[in-house]
């Protein structure tokens, strides 16, 4: 199901309600404002959108924004992705593996070995 109009201004009120002086305008600014984040979250499904929407407020100190919506959204939509912290410590943990193995690379008899080692690597 995919997320309207009305349902970005409930997500907009629900911000409102939880956060004071979150989005004080109304009218044709809060139209602007939530055609605005419809067009952003269209690309989510509803369901997704309801759930990121109460994780952003759960979450928050301040009123959340459409990029710390969009931002759980892909959390939601993606879970096993790792972040780029997770990312780098494993680039550190490999790198010396890595290396290694590369030197081996370009000796005959090591080939073997060293290509055993970077497809270790790669799959875990």
């Amino acid at each position: 199901m995919e997320t309207t109009i009305n349902d970005i201004k409930n997500y907009l009120h629900l911000i409102r309600l939880n956060f004071e002086n979150a989005y004080p305008f109304g009218g044709d600014d809060l139209k602007v404002l939530a055609s605005c984040w419809a067009g952003i979250l269209s690309k989510y499904p509803k369901e997704v959108c309801d759930k990121a929407v109460a994780n952003a407020i759960s979450k928050a100190s301040f009123a959340p924004r459409i990029g710390d919506i969009c931002a759980e959204c892909e959390i939601l939509m993606h879970p096993y992705r790792k972040s780029d912290e997770e990312l780098w410590a494993e680039l550190i943990e490999i790198q010396y593996v890595a290396y290694d193995a590369s030197r081996k690379l370009r000796y005959e008899n090591r080939r073997e070995e060293a290509q055993k080692k970077l497809t270790e690597c790669f799959e875990n």
